[in-house]
């Protein structure tokens, strides 16, 4: 275990201890100090929401003296008006502009309604079914003015409500005397609405002093208007407070808020309590959140505390030991001239003094091994050929110039990669792997050479024919460590070779017709017939011209291999072309009894591209099909249209091409093997050469043919240079 190791794994040992631990502390007060003012906020939303009740309440206990104290209401009541529409209409208007009420009626002193906002008739008794109202009548009748508790239904009242009532006294007599009374009952709803806009996730619930559930925020609970007898307990102790405890009902634990009305103002409050209560799951996991995001904000500064401290320590008492070891590394890896300072006067000090002498000495060694190996990499860069070395690992260790012009691939690119993430030989016959010579070297210990036709894929993704061999690296102990690969570029070779080949095979097609030459021209010498004399010129004109066709395409043949042929783009008129075309082959086609024919389809048939390769393709499918037909055939010749570009279709009725050659049509030198080709002039090249041209000027060749039916041709040039 390293030094730096041994100091830092007790004190990050320790320090994780007291950072778990003091993590663990804060997360709990912190939790304990925001559950405390969490739940402060639910007992003032508790005060403030029984606060609004009463606000409410006392704004009908206010409203109700001031419709008692309507100047039409006391008049009328007092005699002094007797039409009643005018308080008709106003006593309509005022629920709406007061309350809302759902009721208010005017009662005389006879305890007989003169006018109400609902369907009440007139002049009907008050109070026969409504001990309530009895209530509030009275009261009013002695100059208070009353509101009675919650009240679920009594007599003809049909939903919950609250009554409240006034008097209304004469102002224009002495005395200011009652000559009636106003009752309203309030539309419930308007209280229950103020805890409906509270969140749900909070219940609360009001009750009134008796402990019957008179509202609450909640959609749906079944105990609404019934009386609670464990509230009934607990209210008869008025208090405000707030604490968290088991949830009777549902056995879950819920911080309860308990806030006792305490009225406003003139509105003395009927002794109502108002119960919140929230899940403590919910209602805490705020504070258990902000206690996680305090702790979380305490832990990296804690650490950076920790990591300083270590950084001290580190610096102070493992550093001296670490800086030698790093030189030590920086030596290993090839700085000899590195040296350790010596500054502590201890056994550090006599080690690092001893350390610098055996430096010396490596260093003086290295120099003598530096100068040979620099005379073996001089030697291995002058050599043409690519020179690539690698380990048992087949890693690559050593890479010349050659090797890197060769490749593509730089020495800075491969050195210490794998080789065959860099280096591919295939086998030009089935493009498979071929690097069984390297595996043999590097079995076996000895040299291997590569087999013939091996291709090698440069790093631009080209390819060249290449030569090479493999041959072993040994160590001390004639142990194999590696393998050297020397290899050369064969492809001006290779190509020399085919050129060379490419002659004499067209030199072995072209002795038949020169021996027909020599033959014909010495038998006419020696003739004495005129008309034999004739025909033996002729055959030997038609040789010669044979002869000379197949050096033009053998020169035509060896220009395309070098890449020397260059279009020049110029525009030309392409039925023109096959004109001269048929013109020239015409009395060819006369003898062999073949029939030439043209069909133009393009109004316009003028085009960008090369004339003279044009009209050597062209010239060439047309006299292919003129010596492989039959007799009395026919050779035509299409043109049309499509698109952009021009289609020429050659189409023959002869011989046909069999199946399993089609592959092998336009490479060089191919001809049939379902017809006897000594009876044909020819070499091959045609088909070779056609699609070479064809293909310079971006255009397009393929084929369709049939055995004893014939082929047709079809190439496709762009009308436009390319």
């Amino acid at each position: 275990m390293r030094l730096s190791k041994k100091v830092s794994i007790p004190i990050i040992a320790g320090a994780v201890l007291m950072l778990a631990s003091g993590a663990f502390a804060t997360f709990v007060f912190t939790k304990s100090a925001l559950q405390v003012i969490i739940q402060a906020n639910q007992e003032e939303l508790s005060r403030q929401t029984m606060d609004k009740v009463d606000r409410l309440l006392f704004g009908y206990y206010v409203s109700i003296q001031n419709i008692g104290e309507e100047e039409h209401i006391e008049r009328t009541l007092g005699g002094e008006l007797t039409d009643l529409r005018v308080i008709e209409r106003r006593i309509k208007e005022l629920p709406f502009l007061s309350g809302p009420w759902d009721q208010l009626k005017i009662v005389n002193l006879d305890k007989v309604i003169v006018v109400s906002n609902t369907q009440q008739r007139a002049g009907r008794g008050f109070v026969e079914n409504s001990p309530s109202n009895l209530a509030a009548l009275k009261a009013a009748f002695a100059g208070h003015v009353y509101y009675s508790d919650f009240i679920a239904a009594d007599g003809e009242l049909d939903r919950p409500t609250m009554i409240f009532a006034a008097p209304i006294r004469d102002q224009e007599k002495s005395g200011n005397p009652i000559v009636g009374a106003v009752i309203g009952h309030i539309a419930w709803p308007v209280i229950s609405e103020i805890l409906k806009n509270l969140s749900s996730t909070t219940e609360f619930d009001l009750y009134n002093h008796e402990g019957v559930l008179i509202a609450t925020n909640q959609e749906t609970e079944p105990n609404l208007f019934h009386k609670n007898e464990e509230v009934t307990k607990v209210i008869q102790n008025p208090k405000n407070s707030s604490e968290v405890s088991i949830e009777l009902e549902n056995h879950f634990e819920a911080l309860i808020t308990q806030t006792t009305s305490a009225g406003y103002l003139s509105y003395k409050g009927n002794g109502w309590v108002l119960f919140a209560e929230t899940p403590t799951a919910i209602a805490f996991a705020p504070a258990k959140k902000t206690a996680w995001i305090i702790v979380s904000v305490l832990i990296p500064i804690i650490s950076l505390v920790m990591v300083t401290i270590l950084y001290l320590l580190n610096r102070l008492i493992v550093q001296p030991v670490v800086k030698l070891t790093k030189i030590t590394d920086v030596i290993a890896n090839g700085d000899l001239a590195k040296r350790a300072e010596v500054k502590a006067q201890d056994e550090i000090g006599d080690l690092t003094t001893s350390f610098n002498l055996m430096a010396d000495k490596i260093m003086n060694s290295y120099s003598d091994v530096k100068k040979a190996k620099d005379k073996i990499v001089t030697l291995v860069e002058s050599i043409s050929d690519g020179v690539i070395a690698i380990d048992i690992n087949w890693n690559i260790i050593e890479w010349n110039s050659a090797a890197e012009t060769i490749s593509g691939w730089s020495k800075r690119e491969v050195l210490g990669k794998p080789f065959r993430d860099h280096i591919h030989f295939i086998r030009e016959r089935d493009r498979s792997e071929n690097i069984i010579f390297i595996q043999e070297a590097m079995l076996y210990g000895k040299a291997k050479s590569m087999e013939n036709h091996t291709i090698l894929v440069r790093k631009d993704k080209s390819e060249i024919s290449i030569g090479d061999s493999a041959a072993p690296i040994f160590d001390e102990n004639k142990k194999v460590i590696g393998v050297i690969i020397v290899f050369r570029d064969m492809t001006k070779e290779l190509e020399s070779q085919s050129l060379k080949t490419d002659f004499k095979y067209a030199a072995h097609q072209m002795r038949t017709p020169v021996t027909k030459v020599l033959w014909d021209i010495e038998v006419a010498i020696d003739s004495k017939d005129e008309k034999e004399r004739q025909e033996l010129l002729t055959d030997a004109h038609d040789s010669a011209r044979s002869i000379s066709k197949m050096s033009d395409q053998l020169l035509a043949v060896a220009e395309i291999e070098q890449n020397v042929v260059v279009p020049r783009h110029e525009a030309v008129d392409a039925a023109e072309i096959i004109g001269e075309i048929l013109r020239e082959l015409k009395p060819n086609a006369d003898k062999e009894k073949i029939r030439l024919s043209f069909v133009n389809n393009i109004d316009d048939s003028k085009i960008e591209t090369d004339k003279i390769l044009v009209k050597r393709f062209l010239s060439e499918l047309v006299d292919n099909g003129i010596k492989y037909n039959k007799e009395n055939g026919e050779v035509l010749i299409a043109m049309t249209e499509d698109g952009s570009q021009v289609l020429f279709e050659i189409k023959d009725t002869g011989i046909g091409i069999i199946e399993n050659q089609h592959p092998l049509i336009f490479t060089k030198f191919f001809r049939g093997a379902n017809y006897d080709t000594s009876k044909i002039p020819g070499a091959g090249m045609g088909l070779f050469i056609s699609r070479s041209y064809v293909n310079l000027l971006n255009g397009k060749i393929w084929f369709r043919s049939e055995v004893g039916k014939g082929t047709s041709f079809f190439v496709l040039l762009p009308k436009l240079r390319q």
